[in-house]
């Protein structure tokens, strides 16, 4: 986990800026959580538990609490998926494809 973490610090100010003003706090954590095999928010809740140290040293939240499960899906329902897609791919370095079916 610490090497993708690096690499979200390390971004933070750049390629993800725009969101990290507004969403990107959750979409960072919801991306995180999904990169490290969770799949489903209770799983996300578990992972924001058992790391919550490091998460809180990470991002800094203010009053040191991080967002519950429900949260960052109450979030995700209101995300642009194709600007979240074309950041996402960005920060990996990924071609984006349009398939056709």
């Amino acid at each position: 986990m610490s090497k993708l973490l690096f690499l979200i610090r390390c971004e933070r100010s750049s390629q993800l800026n725009l969101f990290f003003k507004h969403q990107g706090y959750f979409l960072a954590l919801f991306t995180l959580a999904v990169a490290a095999g969770c799949r489903g928010f209770l799983a996300i809740g578990d992972w924001l538990n058992a790391y919550h140290d490091e998460l809180v040293g990470l991002f800094d939240p203010a009053k040191g609490r991080l967002p519950s499960y429900s949260t960052i899906r109450r979030v995700l329902l209101n995300v642009d998926y194709q600007q979240y897609s074309a950041c996402l791919a960005k920060f990996l370095r990924l071609v984006l494809v349009r398939v056709r079916w």
